[in-house]
């Protein structure tokens, strides 16, 4: 099995890395593909972190963690995390005989670019987990505009990472589209679709539950729509009731589940 060392960015909230990518690594693991580790970077306190790490220990993942000081400016508080922690990072692919390390997203990227040329002399393979289109969500969601000095730093982040990237993992192929319509010169065939996991035991199609809950929610024939995730004015919630109302002006019969 390879090792692999995850590296990831987080806020104080830790959904992502708890409900999605230690099931993932965890089920790569059982299946013998990779052994997994886990180095966090997040502002977490140290009671989260050690919930955190004790979700690790019970899947058999080494966890690290790496705090980003929450009283320093944001872009110098990231800045000062990440060049604390380089030596770490190094220091642990060489002990644990990391053969490869797998960069989520922007800010991990920065970490893995600023000590590219020694991961290589450890003959790292280096796969970047894109992890949708970032950038673009937050322009979209109004933390960035285009063409300022952050918005400038993070496309260059990732163009470079994009580049030097053995292979890169993207949540659709839009998303494939996407860098490669932005960077022509890039290996298509090191982009791979990769989608977020789903317990099968939980997801799955069964017609007689369909039945049921449809009952229990008092439907005939309406069309149930259902919104799951987050709430509030980054997440176009307007476009949602935009689209309710498109379909009440076209007198469809629909219910909607929030």
């Amino acid at each position: 099995m390879n090792k692999l060392l995850f590296i990831t960015w987080d806020s104080d909230s830790t959904n992502y890395l708890e409900n999605l990518f230690f099931p993932i690594l965890s089920g790569l693991h059982k299946m013998g593909e990779i052994e997994p580790f886990v180095f966090q970077f997040s502002w977490a306190n140290k009671k989260e972190v050690e919930r955190i790490n004790s979700i690790a220990l019970k899947l058999g993942i080494p966890y690290f963690h790496a705090a980003i000081p929450k009283k320093l400016p944001g872009t110098i508080g990231a800045l000062g995390a990440i060049s604390k922690n380089r030596k770490k990072v190094l220091e642990l692919v060489r002990t644990e005989g990391i053969q490869v390390v797998m960069p989520r997203s922007t800010m991990p990227a920065l970490l893995v670019l600023s000590i590219f040329k020694k991961l290589k002399n450890f003959g790292i393979e280096l796969v970047f987990d894109a992890d949708g289109l970032p950038i673009q969500e937050r322009l979209d969601q109004g933390y960035l505009t285009k063409n300022s000095i952050p918005y400038q730093i993070l496309t260059k982040i990732e163009r470079l990472i994009l580049q030097k990237a053995d292979k890169v993992l993207c949540r659709t192929q839009k998303a494939i589209h996407w860098h490669l319509s932005k960077s022509p010169q890039l290996n298509k065939e090191k982009f791979f679709v990769v989608g977020n996991g789903r317990d099968p035991n939980l997801f799955y199609f069964d017609k007689e539950t369909r039945r049921r809950v449809r009952n229990e929610l008092g439907l005939k024939d309406e069309i149930l729509l259902v919104h799951s995730g987050s709430l509030g004015p980054g997440y176009a919630l307007d476009k949602v009731f935009q689209l309710l109302s498109y379909l009440k002006s076209n007198e469809v019969a629909f219910r909607m589940l929030f």
